[in-house]
């Protein structure tokens, strides 16, 4: 009886020996995903929540990868998004989660990983600014009824995007950042002035130098925009004294200076008026053609001449550059004049 009692204590100490002595598990990838509706992302997520609360040894990883097409501000609001859903709405512990962003792919994907605590992630975070061309939309958040997203899990605050603009300033000293604020024509004058005293003292609070950033009023739209911009610190010699009209002076150029093609164009605010009115009046900033100032402002000469249309210039149209494809897309905001009520 005794040598069974000896046999067994010796199986036991050899068998937590080999327990103890077995190497770490490494990185469990658990899921995969692109873009997605806010249902079907919070679906993976919950599935994330759920294998996590049962692998209490387990920390998880969320890992980012942008396409081109997302602004790099605006694709941080919702990767990290996914991490504020874990934790304030399905009770995830903050230490037990990581968010990694791994830069530019051809998609956006989502990882999923589990691993132990102390390992290190699948992948390792990358700078938020890259090589810039010239200029680069970080970040654009619109506020007000009817422009904001209904049921969104991601980061829609003014603070959030200024926490991410702030930290892209902060890594890359050669770069400069300019912040737009574009009130709503719906809304008082006052609301845009107010909005843009909230945004200089959310960024005074990270003690800038005056010179790395400005914030500056500029033209109305239909929704109240909010725009981040980032430029090469070489490109102006002070983010202080850029202006809305510099900005897009800049834009303009460098897209025909380097032959960008159209992509698309889009209009906003013709109440009145149908798109294909208006697109009889672009026809030489046709998608595929190659843009030029001089052809823009010839569109604009004619778009000003349909009736119903109030005078349309520059300041009403808004450009964004895809550098990897060469490629641009145009928005231009109308105003309609008022139509008298038809006679019965």
């Amino acid at each position: 009886m005794i040598l069974v009692l000896i046999v067994c204590a010796n199986l036991f100490v050899h068998v937590g020996t080999i327990e103890a002595q077995q190497p770490p598990r490494g990185p469990i990838k658990f899921d995969e995903f692109s873009d997605l509706s806010t249902d079907d992302a919070m679906a993976h997520l919950d599935l994330f929540e759920a294998k996590l609360q049962h692998e209490q040894d387990l920390i998880g990883v969320i890992v980012g990868y942008r396409s081109e097409a997302w602004p790099t501000g605006t694709y941080l609001r919702g990767l990290y998004g996914y991490g504020h859903y874990l934790v304030n709405s399905r009770g995830v512990q903050p230490d037990r989660l990581k968010t990694v962003y791994a830069g530019v792919k051809d998609r956006s994907r989502t990882e999923l990983w589990l691993l132990e605590p102390g390992m290190a992630a699948p992948v390792t975070s990358v700078a938020l600014t890259g090589e810039m061309k010239l200029l680069e939309l970080f970040d654009s958040l619109s506020k007000g009824p009817g422009c904001e997203s209904e049921f969104s899990i991601a980061l829609e605050e003014a603070s959030d995007s200024v926490r991410f603009f702030v930290d892209a300033l902060q890594r890359d000293p050669n770069v400069n950042g300019y912040v737009v604020v574009q009130p709503s024509r719906h809304e008082a004058s006052r609301n845009g002035l107010k909005l843009l005293e909230t945004l200089r003292k959310l960024l005074d609070g990270y003690n800038l130098p005056p010179e790395r950033v400005s914030v500056g009023l500029g033209s109305t739209r239909f929704c109240k925009y909010i725009e981040f911009w980032l430029l090469p610190a070489s490109a102006i010699s002070s983010a202080a004294v850029l202006s809305e009209s510099q900005l897009r002076t800049l834009l303009f150029n460098y897209a025909e200076q380097h032959q960008f093609t159209l992509r698309r164009v889009e209009f906003i605010g013709n109440t009145y008026t149908r798109d294909s009115t208006l697109r009889v009046q672009m026809d030489e900033l046709n998608e595929g053609n190659v843009f030029t100032v001089a052809a823009l402002n010839r569109c604009l000469v004619k778009l000003s001449k349909v009736r119903n249309i109030n005078n349309v210039t520059v300041k009403d149209v808004d450009i964004r550059l895809n550098h990897l494809y060469g490629m641009l897309d145009l928005t231009i905001t109308f105003t309609d004049r008022s139509r008298p009520p038809r006679r019965r």
